[in-house]
Order: C-alpha cells, then sequence, then structure tokens
C-alpha cells in the first residue's frame, strides 16, 4: 500500500501536472490564433492594396489580368477578383510580377493599406510633377531657339522699329529676346534648376 501522506501527495503532483498541460493546450491554443489572426491581417493588406494600387493605376480588372498573362502567370478577370476579395492568396513569384506592374517594392504589398494609399498619391503627384516639368523645359528649349532666332532677325533688321509699327512692340519683343533682359535671364535660371532636377532625379 502507498502510505497516506505519499498518496496525498501523488494526487496533488497530478494535479500540478493536469493543471500545467490544460495551461500549456491554452497557451498553444492562443499562439495558434495569433498567427492565424497575423496571417489573416496580412492576407487582408495584401488583397487590399492590390485592388487600390489597380485602381491607382488606373487599370480594370481585365487590364490587370493581361498584364499579368503577358508575363507568363494564367490570370483572368475572375482570378483578380478573387485576389482582391482574399478569397485566393498570391505565390512570391506573383507578387514580384504584381509589384513590376504598379512600379512599387514587393514589401509594400503586405504594409497597412492606410500607408499604400498615401505611398500611391504622392507618386501619383509626383508623375505629374515630373511630366509638368519634361513640358516646361521643352517649353524652355523652344523659347531659347524662337529668342535666338529673332535676335538674329532684328540684327538683319535695322529698320525694325518700321515693321512692328512703331516703338512699343520692338521694345516688347526686345523684352523677351534681350540677352540682358530679366525675362530670358530668369528663364536661364529656370533652365538651370531643371537640369539640375533632371541629373539629381537620374541618379535617384
Amino acid at each position: 500500500m502507498v502510505p497516506e501522506d505519499d498518496s496525498g501527495e501523488l494526487a496533488k503532483a497530478a494535479r500540478d501536472a493536469t493543471d500545467a498541460a490544460a495551461v500549456a493546450n491554452m497557451r498553444l491554443a492562443e499562439a495558434e490564433m495569433s498567427a492565424m489572426s497575423g496571417e489573416a491581417s496580412a492576407g487582408a493588406s495584401i488583397a487590399a492594396n492590390i485592388r487600390d494600387a489597380r485602381a491607382a493605376a488606373e487599370m480594370t480588372q481585365a487590364d490587370l489580368a493581361a498584364a499579368m498573362t503577358k508575363r507568363g502567370f494564367k490570370w483572368h478577370g475572375p482570378t483578380v477578383y478573387k485576389v482582391e476579395n482574399g478569397e485566393r492568396q498570391i505565390l512570391l513569384s506573383e507578387g514580384l510580377a504584381l509589384a513590376d506592374i504598379f512600379g512599387i517594392g514587393l514589401s509594400v504589398l503586405s504594409v497597412p493599406p492606410e500607408f499604400l494609399k498615401a505611398r500611391l498619391k504622392l507618386k501619383k503627384d509626383l508623375d505629374n510633377l515630373e511630366d509638368s516639368i519634361r513640358a516646361l523645359a521643352a517649353a524652355i528649349r523652344k523659347f531659347d531657339s524662337s529668342a535666338a532666332q529673332m535676335r538674329v532677325r532684328l540684327d538683319e533688321t535695322p529698320d525694325a522699329e518700321e515693321h512692328f509699327g512703331g516703338p512699343d512692340m520692338l521694345r516688347r519683343v526686345q523684352t523677351f529676346v534681350s540677352r540682358d533682359s530679366p525675362v530670358v535671364k530668369a528663364v536661364n535660371r529656370a533652365e538651370t534648376m531643371l537640369l539640375r532636377w533632371g541629373t539629381d532625379a537620374s541618379e535617384t
């Protein structure tokens, strides 16, 4: 027979072991739920970010499916729908292709949607600014060419004032073509800044 004292201790040890096992099982369940929640959260972010990035690129679901197909993935409109609604997970290779299509880093696909929305808005504004800068640079080149041609023409035409119908128009023209004109100097400064922008942008 087991002594009464020893029997009590064994029973207590058994209860402690049972309690410890229950706690361990509870912690394991909590960890599994946390992991599943994290995966679900990341999956939801990726789905939302793909949808937002597609919208920002002004692409339809069919457009995105076609772009993915060109990159070797058999995507269709319903594929995009399922991905954007979290019904289908994407492979790493698909994520790389999507990031390339949207012009963003792969890691950005899994950031909180609010972060990506802010980045996409900034990217769109930056693209618009760069388009405007290129247009301005082209306009300045055209102005420089026109002003240079006008200077040559004025040098060749001593009686230009008569051809312009009086001194007022001649002065207005000279304001825009004379090398010492504030307008021309301002244009030259702007051209220098635009060249610097282009150089800095190409180095980033």
